[in-house]
């Protein structure tokens, strides 16, 4: 009499995920009944033929091995992005530093952050009743249409990060430079008691380079950096 074997898998009345827990708590388990290895039958990840457990083990471990190459990869891009962020941040913070006139501030900075960040567009928009008036400065009113919508935004001092910004407040940052801008970060400037003074406008054709949940740390420098310069130049 011969000995049936099991019908399809769809019949076998055994919890697969019970399996996968129980050959993870016994990994010796094939050791002790190495004859049921002939009986296995593994297809190729990509090419879909059957080959030998220890082949699909090799197949599994170099694709695990490929993916924490990328990760480890994308890791040292990130490190060193950070790395040159923070030495433009350093040169920015130095000629800030050296700034004796209110009118240099407001005509040098937009163009010095547009050129160490790669920006297509930067400018400083001035809260017109909480500063002192100097030449050249860019200035908006806090009752103007989309203002409230910032204002409550950058109410915890920190920069915002958004590439969906409604119409209100993206047209008062940018007024007719609005085509090629896809995604926008505000900075907020602020007096001696964190008063909301002035708006840093970073503005880029990338819709993934200023998107919501972004970490602004290094946003919120150039806020705090700015803001301690109009104390020192009487603007705030």
């Amino acid at each position: 009499m011969s000995s049936a074997r099991p019908g399809p898998v769809a019949d076998v009345a055994v919890d697969a995920q019970a399996v996968a827990v129980f050959l993870r708590q016994h990994p010796d388990f094939f050791l002790r009944y190495a004859d049921l290895l002939s009986d296995l039958e593994l297809p190729h990840s990509r090419t879909g033929d059957t080959i030998s457990l220890i082949e699909r083990q090799v197949d599994v471990l170099r694709q695990k091995n490929a993916s924490q190459q990328a990760q480890l990869e994308q890791l040292v891009f990130h490190a060193k992005e950070n790395e040159l962020r923070q030495q433009r941040l350093m040169h920015f913070f130095i000629s800030l530093s050296a700034l004796t006139e209110a009118k240099v501030l407001c005509e040098n900075m937009p163009k010095q952050l547009a050129e160490t960040f790669d920006l297509a567009h930067v400018d400083i928009k001035f809260i017109a009743e909480r500063v002192s008036k100097v030449e050249g400065m860019e200035m908006l009113f806090s009752g103007s249409e989309g203002y409230a919508w910032l204002a409550e935004r950058l109410a915890d001092g920190h920069s915002v990060c958004d590439n969906r910004m409604p119409s209100g407040p993206r047209d008062l940052l940018l007024g007719a430079t609005t085509a090629s801008i896809r995604s926008l970060a505000v900075v907020p400037v602020t007096n001696r008691s964190d008063t909301l003074v002035a708006m840093i406008v970073l503005g880029a054709t990338q819709a993934d380079r200023y998107q919501p949940g972004v970490d602004t740390v290094f946003l919120d420098l150039v806020g705090a950096m700015v803001s301690a310069t109009c104390w020192r130049l009487g603007i705030v």
